[in-house]
């Protein structure tokens, strides 16, 4: 039935095949013409080799069961009576129309049939079976050429080709798996913070973001002092050998950003800032306090290197944050808290009124976080005599 062997469903395929390529082209004929001669040439070798050639010895072999033959025999039965009958209605609407419809999602009118007449499609027929046959023919002969470019071919061709490519998709794969898990977790921080620089911060730039920053209003007095304070306590943080400077250094950077928020109006973040930041500066203590001292393990070019992701980090977070200040958004919450703060909650600070009444189960759940973090800090400060001196500074950190 592949071959095109009349009266078998195939070889109306094949016919439907021919007459949509004469359709295109001379060029689609031919290459269909040509695939098809090498299907019926592959279909004589596979049936008349195996099945009507001289039985060999080579190997033990016994004769399959009929279970075996089931399959063949059902679908072999099922093809040359499809073929003969493909004119009717069941086979040329019910099945062969509705799969077509499917396919190009309306329905379809397809017609059947094993004779046409004599047309260039039965023409095109002939040629195959020929051709075929006699490539068949003449197989033996061709086998050892061709056994030969297969040779040939396999040293440079696409199968070597492939061969090379699977080596190296599991070299490269092991690369990229040494490289990415490596199992420290600050080359993972480098590469998420990396990849999120190359995506954000390349279109960023693409987009004109630095074009689009709204115009900054001017920095008050003690607002310059703040930030001064928490560029120094970073730049202890980063600089200093002593272990509890750190940590008082990284809780003056937390209490900064929080006097920050007091300032402009979101005393509710302040207070969660307060209580967070000093329970893990009391963690800090309690943890850090009992490792070794510290010891340097990276070069100046890894710290230098570090640093400048760290820095270019911050300041896209920053600009991002101003870029979507400066983006106009059209809400009409703003508008409604400045219109229904007193009237509604009679009171005249917007953000306490957001936080007591219109955001009230969020500010609740604020209140939740603190009184755990106090609870904890409570909790810590109660434990912190039964630590033993004499077990906080490690003889050998080997």
């Amino acid at each position: 039935s592949m071959a095109g062997i009349p009266p078998l469903l195939g070889f109306v395929g094949k016919e439907l095949m021919y007459e949509a390529t004469l359709e295109q082209g001379w060029v689609a004929t031919a290459v269909t013409l040509l695939t098809n001669i090498m299907m019926v040439t592959a279909a004589a070798i596979l049936l008349i080799r195996p099945f009507f050639g001289a039985p060999t010895a080579a190997k033990p072999h016994h004769k399959p069961a009929f279970t075996m033959w089931l399959g063949p025999i059902v679908l072999g039965s099922l093809a040359l009576l499809l073929g003969i009958f493909s004119e009717s209605h069941w086979v040329s609407e019910m099945l062969v129309a509705t799969a077509v419809g499917s396919v190009l999602g309306h329905p379809a009118e397809v017609h059947l049939a094993l004779w046409h007449g004599l047309t260039p499609m039965l023409g095109l027929s002939v040629v195959t079976l020929t051709a075929g046959g006699l490539l068949y023919a003449a197989h033996i002969l061709l086998r050892p050429v061709v056994q030969g470019w297969d040779a040939a071919i396999s040293r440079v061709g696409p199968a070597r080709w492939y061969t090379l490519g699977l080596d190296g998709m599991i070299r490269g794969a092991t690369a990229v798996t040494r490289i990415i898990q490596n199992g420290y977790l600050r080359y993972y921080l480098l590469y998420v913070i990396g990849t999120f620089l190359m995506l954000v911060g390349l279109t960023f730039l693409w987009q004109d973001g630095l074009q689009n920053l709204p115009q900054l209003s001017p920095i008050f007095f003690h607002e310059a002092v703040i930030i001064g304070v928490i560029f120094a306590a970073v730049w202890a943080v980063v600089r200093l050998d002593s272990r509890l400077a750190t940590i008082a250094s990284l809780g003056v950077v937390g209490y900064g950003i929080a006097l920050l928020y007091i300032l402009f109006g979101a005393p509710d973040l302040a207070m969660t800032q307060f209580a967070v930041e000093t329970l893990t500066v009391i963690l800090f203590v309690l943890v850090l306090y009992r490792l070794p001292h510290f010891d340097l393990f990276s070069s100046r070019r890894v710290r230098i290197r570090d640093a400048t992701i760290a820095i270019v980090m911050g300041l896209l977070m920053g600009g991002l944050v101003l870029a979507v200040r400066a983006t106009p958004h059209d809400t009409a919450l703003t508008d409604y808290f400045s219109q229904n703060s007193y009237q509604l909650a009679h009171g005249r600070n917007i953000v306490n009124v957001i936080l007591v009444d219109f955001r009230g189960f969020d500010t609740m759940v604020e209140i939740t976080v603190l009184s755990v973090a106090a609870i904890g800090v409570y909790a810590l400060l109660k434990s912190r005599p039964h630590l033993r001196p004499q077990e906080q500074e490690p003889k050998d950190i080997s």
